[in-house]
């Protein structure tokens, strides 16, 4: 059997919403088209974006044109729909399954988005796209609260009016220094550990998805990912969609999870392709 949550979070002391955290919740972002589909398998093929493997089963869409609300309002649909999913940044992982169920959703997102950032308006960009998740998350939520609208770009970058600079100032001004190794930046050490870690794990778990010390090693390993700044040599967006998929994975060891083992086993054999040229 598979460890329960309950066990989970007492061997790895890791905050309920630290493994699948909801996107921000702030106007920013151009609405456009729906989310572009960046991972979808044709027939038995494991497709590739970025150098990024994506599960056979699995369908990645990029939402980095979206307002932060509205990716907010997603996430709520898709938790109230029971739809397991998993975010990184602006990347969202679903099961191949669900696709219908998920664009229907975007659909009803789209009827009530809000508008971008003006165009015409002058701006000022802050270089964060290689923070880590957890920290570019802190950041959302502060100028959530601030209601300071803003919007990411495509490198993950932080993008506010130039009116908003001085308090979006103060409020970087109080984060923590992300060059601190303390909070889990290290393009290092450990980064090839947490990948290490992870891949061992799938490379288990595709031989049996009731290993338990399997489930716990994944489970740490992207937790850690999660914390993890952007490493040298790996693109902005490759490696948004590899934490994910990690993410993505996590959750569907929980013991509330209804996928089956053949499942797991199949995505834990997708996720160690795609971490072998990494390892």
């Amino acid at each position: 059997m598979k460890p329960d949550d309950d066990q989970l979070d007492e061997l790895l002391d890791v905050d309920d919403e630290s493994g699948d955290a909801a996107p921000d919740s702030q106007d920013e972002g151009d609405e456009g088209d729906e989310g572009d589909e960046v991972g979808e398998p044709d027939d038995e093929e494991v497709v590739t974006r970025d150098g990024l493997v994506v599960g056979d089963d699995q369908l990645a869409y990029e939402f980095h044109e979206w307002a932060g609300e509205s990716r907010g309002l997603l996430d709520n649909l898709l938790s109230s729909n029971q739809v397991q999913h998993a975010w990184q940044g602006t990347t969202l992982v679903i099961r191949l399954e669900d696709e219908d169920a998920v664009d229907s959703l975007i659909d009803q997102v789209e009827l009530s988005a809000k508008p971008a950032l003006d165009v015409g308006a002058d701006k000022v960009v802050y270089e964060v796209g290689t923070w880590s998740a957890a920290m570019q998350n802190d950041l959302a939520e502060s100028l959530t609260v601030a209601d300071i609208p803003f919007e990411w770009d495509e490198n993950g970058d932080l993008v506010i009016y130039e009116e908003h600079e001085a308090r979006v100032e103060e409020i970087l001004d109080l984060m923590p220094d992300p060059d601190d190794e303390e909070i889990g930046i290290d393009e290092g050490v450990a980064v090839q550990d947490a990948l290490s870690q992870l891949f061992v794990a799938c490379d288990l778990l595709t031989r049996d998805a009731n290993d338990a010390s399997a489930v716990i090693e994944a489970a740490e390993a992207a937790e850690a990912m999660e914390a993890l700044a952007l490493p040298f040599g790996f693109a902005s967006s490759a490696w948004r969609e590899l934490v994910a998929t990690a993410n993505a994975l996590r959750e569907d060891l929980g013991s509330d999870s209804d996928i089956s083992d053949e499942e797991i086993e199949a995505r834990a054999a997708a996720l160690r392709d795609a971490l072998r040229p990494y390892v």
